[in-house]
Order: structure tokens, then sequence, then C-alpha cells
């Protein structure tokens, strides 16, 4: 394998040993690049395919946990996805708790020092403040327009960022047939020339930017960071964006926010400012040369449910593995109790039509076949029981969460369905925390360890590898285990030696998995948590080995 040196163009056999994309003829040549190749210094390479168009694969093998590349966003704005009208500040995203407003535009901001911040203060503010647009939105989606004008407006400062913006895939054709989809643009395009007064931005060039923000945006309102507080804002970035999607992915993104320091015009006085990163970690092995996959719907839910959130909002339909399998690898993920034979499920006969026959397992020709509205009415019953669960750790609330499974698994869905996992997964998080508090502590280890490992079970076929979903319920299931293993009346050294030893296993791949989310996050205070249950479980499994030593079993 050969390749032309990076800087003279010689033919060499040596490469970036980080990521196969360049070549050096020697060490000298390599380090004169560095600072140019660093940015671009990544496991993967934009390849073009028929089907797919541009998308990105490995090249090198990829080993799960390592980091692919960060991605800084290229473009922030408040978000509009949320279902209550908040105000949020243009400088922080976060919620404006206060009356302050931005002294020259007159917008809610939190502080002097948010009003302060770009690209609020170079964008947005100018504009407003020029015009007198005072604060007027009332509902969400409204601040949706405010991304909008920052993308645009990037096409007067900064061509480099202008030309990834126009790179982005927006579908016009497709959402030219969506009539929510039109009136959100002729919304914008109102907002952009007559409130904005920026006549220079045509209808298609507006389209095209409410398209990329549709189709490649992703949002955050966890609260992570050096500061954690929850931020309402969208986020654009490039590299994350050319990824391909699949149901089975093998990466998973984790946004990352770090503080930079930045100069207020016109003085020497600097403020920090939030900066925002899509870090993509591989959570499977990725041979070198195939795709890097994310996943743009909710791997957690059934083929169906998937299908209509990628047709509606990202005008494809999945071919995936996963999707062409009626039975989703056998999970059963999408079943529903066939009444008529009671022993099989039904599965849909064709995953890209929306209104295909439902078809028994059995293969009776007894079973009716059925269509996909006749089917959802016990979801729409479980869904709200489920959203009709309190958020404490009350033992009420736990039996209620049990009488779901109880009326259901296996009697109007298949115990695996996707629905019945989500209680499944809940129920695992409020055990453990009422544990302490529990009458019958051995009867919640046992239930806990159960569900858990059902839990795990489905999550090795439907979302496989490192990520944070599987990290959670390995720290559910240790900690049941482990209590189990304090609490246990055996004296059985050896017995208990070798479970202290898997449950030490279990308990290091949680925590590798669940230390690479963000600082201020849940998952990275478990992971900090796991640090201590680590220490104890070698301290038991010491004191247990000096016990071997000295020849002593029971």
């Amino acid at each position: 394998m050969e390749g032309k040196c990076a800087v003279c163009s010689l033919e060499c056999s040596k490469f970036c040993s980080s990521c196969k994309k360049v070549y050096y003829c020697s060490v000298g040549h390599q380090k004169s690049d560095r600072k140019k190749h660093r940015k671009n210094c990544f496991p993967a390479a934009i390849l073009v395919d028929e089907i797919q168009g541009r998308y990105f694969a490995a090249t090198k093998s990829i080993v799960p946990g390592d980091c692919i590349f960060n991605d800084k966003a290229l473009v922030v704005g408040p978000t509009g996805a949320e279902k209550k009208f908040h105000k949020i500040c243009l400088g922080c995203y976060r919620v404006v708790k206060g009356n302050y407003s931005c002294s020259k535009c007159r917008w809610p901001v939190c502080s002097q020092i948010c009003e302060k911040l770009p690209p609020h203060c170079d964008a947005e503010c100018k504009i407003f403040a020029s015009r007198n647009v005072g604060p007027y939105f009332t509902k969400p989606y409204e601040y949706d327009f405010i991304k909008f004008l920052r993308s645009l407006l990037v096409r007067e400062s900064d061509e480099k960022r202008w030309d990834q913006l126009c790179q982005l895939a927006s579908h016009p054709e497709a959402r030219g047939k969506c009539e929510a989809s039109v009136l959100a643009t002729m919304a914008s395009y109102e907002f952009i020339t007559e409130i904005c007064g920026l006549q220079q931005f045509d209808y298609d060039t507006v389209n095209h930017i409410v398209g990329v923000w549709g189709i490649n945006s992703f949002g955050a309102n966890a609260p992570t960071g050096p500061n954690p507080t929850g931020r309402l804002a969208s986020f654009l970035f490039p590299k994350t964006s050319l990824c391909s999607h699949n149901c089975i992915a093998n990466t998973h993104g984790i946004l990352m926010e770090e503080e930079e320091d930045v100069k207020i015009p016109d003085s020497n006085v600097k403020i920090k400012r939030p900066i925002f990163t899509m870090q993509l970690l591989a959570s499977r092995p990725i041979e070198e040369g195939k795709p890097i996959f994310i996943t743009y719907a909710e791997v957690g839910e059934g083929t169906f449910e998937r299908q209509k959130i990628l047709r509606e909002n990202y005008y494809f339909q999945c071919k995936c593995d996963r999707c062409k399998d009626p039975t989703e690898f056998g999970s059963f993920f999408s079943g529903y109790k066939c009444l008529a034979c009671k022993s099989g499920y039904l599965l849909p006969g064709n995953y890209l039509d929306a209104d295909c026959d439902w078809k028994c397992s059995s293969g009776s020709e007894l079973c009716p076949v059925k269509k996909y509205p006749e089917l959802v009415t016990p979801l729409i019953r479980i869904k709200y029981d489920l959203n009709s669960v309190g958020m404490n750790d009350t033992e009420n609330e736990i039996k209620r969460l049990e009488k779901i499974l109880a009326d259901n698994s296996g009697k109007t869905l298949h115990p695996n369905h996707w629905l019945l996992m989500e209680v499944e997964f809940r129920l695992i998080q409020r055990l453990i925390c009422f544990m302490p508090e529990a009458k019958n502590v051995n009867a919640v280890i046992r239930k806990c360890i159960l569900y858990g490992q059902h839990c795990l079970d489905v999550a090795d076929i439907i979302r496989p590898g490192h990520n944070p979903y599987r990290g959670k319920i390995l720290y559910c299931l240790c900690q049941a285990k482990l209590q189990g293993i304090v609490r246990s009346t055996s004296d059985d050294v050896i017995e208990k030696r070798a479970s202290l030893s898997n449950l030490k296993s279990g308990v290091e791949e949680a925590q590798k998995i669940l230390s690479k989310e963000p600082p201020g996050s849940d998952e990275r205070i478990i992971a900090d948590s796991l640090n201590e249950d680590l220490v104890q479980i070698q301290r038991i499994i010491t004191v247990l080995d000096v016990k071997l030593k000295n020849g002593i079993r029971k």
C-alpha cells in the first residue's frame, strides 16, 4: 500500500497511524505537516455512493470506545422544539428566569454578560436594534427563526462556513410536497425579509436553510458542561451530519460543552462563552472500509415507529437489516399478541408499507390479518399509564409499573415489545433507588436482577455495543448484585469470590462506558460513583483471597 508524501509528493509507504489517510516519506515531513493535518486527522473518510450519497467510512479498524472525531458546532441557536413556551436567553440558551433584557435590542437574556456573547451580539441583536424589533415570540417554534437568521448571516461573514451549510442536505423537493414544511418556510421567509428587512435572501436560500436545520440538527436540553444547567439549544455539526443512518448504529454521539474566552468588542474585557462539540464514539467494532453509522430515529422503538419518523422528518425509508426482518433479529420487538391462536405474534408483512398486513408468526391460516391502526390501542393505553406514573421512587409507583407489565406482557404484546422494555428500564431504575427503604430488600434485589437481565439480553440484540443505555442497565444490575452478595448468608468462599469477580467485570464495563459521558450528566455522576463500588468489591475480594490462601473454604 503506497501513496504520495503530503509534503513533497514522493512515492512512499509510511502513513499517519492515527488516520491512515495521508502518507509521509519521513518523520521530518510528518512533523512539518502536523499543524495542517491535525484538523483532518481522524479515522474516517468521505466516500460517495449512488444510493447513500456522501457518507463516512472507517480508514482503519476502530474499537468500541474510540473517539472517531470531535465535531465543533457550525451554527448554534435556541430550540423551537419545546412543547411549552419559555423565554430563552439568546446568549447562553438557558431559560430566562428574571426580567433582564438586552440593553441594545431589548430581547430577553440572563444578564449583561449574556447580551455580549456571540453570536447574539454579532447577529440578531444588531438587526433587531436597528429595525426596532422587540420581543414578540409567544410560541416555541418561533425561536427557530433565530437560528435560521444566524445561518443566513453566515453568508455575509464567513465564506467557508457558508459553503459547509450549502453542502448539507435539505431535500427541497420532498419538503415541497409537505404542507407543514411549506408553511414553516413561508413563515421563516416572512420573518427574514419583512421583519428583519433582509431582502438579499431569496425564497430558495431560506428554504434550504430551513431544510438543513430540520434534517441535520441536533438538540440538547440535558444539564451538562462546566456549569451544568439545561440549555434549550439546537446545533449543526458538519461532520456528524454526513454519517449514514442505520437502526443498529455502530457509534453514538456525546454533546460536549466547554468554555472559551472571547473579547468584548471595543474593550479589553474578556468573558466566557460556551463552545459545543459533538464527540463521536465507536460503540461497536468497525472494520476498515466499513460505513460509520449513527441513528436518526429512536432505536428503542419498533420498526413502524422508526420508519414513520424517518419518512416524515428525513424523507427516506430505512432498508437496514433490522428493518427488513419482521422479527427484528428474533427479538419480536414490535410483536403484538395474536388473540386468535393465543400462541403467535402479529408482525408486519412489508416494513416499507405503512398499510401492510400484519400476520401471525404461527403461520396458521385461521389467524386473521390486521392493519397497524387496529393494533395500536394497547400502545396508546400503555403510554398513557406509563406517563401517568410519577417520577418518585415510591412503592406505589413501582407497583403501577409492575401492573403494566403484568397486564400486557405476553397478553397484548410480546414480552420483548419495545414499549414494555421501556417500562422495565424505568422500573429497574426505580427499584435501585427504592432499595434502601424497602421492607423486603431481597425481593427488590431479585426483581431488579430479573428485569435488568431481561433488558440487557434484549439490548444485546437491539442496541448492541458500548452505549449509555447499556451502561445504565449494567449499573442497575451491578448495584442489585452487589447488595445481594453483601446480604448473602452463604459461607462458600469460592462461590462468593467467583460472584464478586464477575460483578467486578460488569462494574468496570459500566464505568468504562459511562465515564465517556460529559461532566455534569447523570451518566458521568453514575460513573464516578462506580469507582467507590470497585474499591468496595476489591476490598472484599482481598479478604476472601486471604481466606483461600489460608485454606479456608467456608
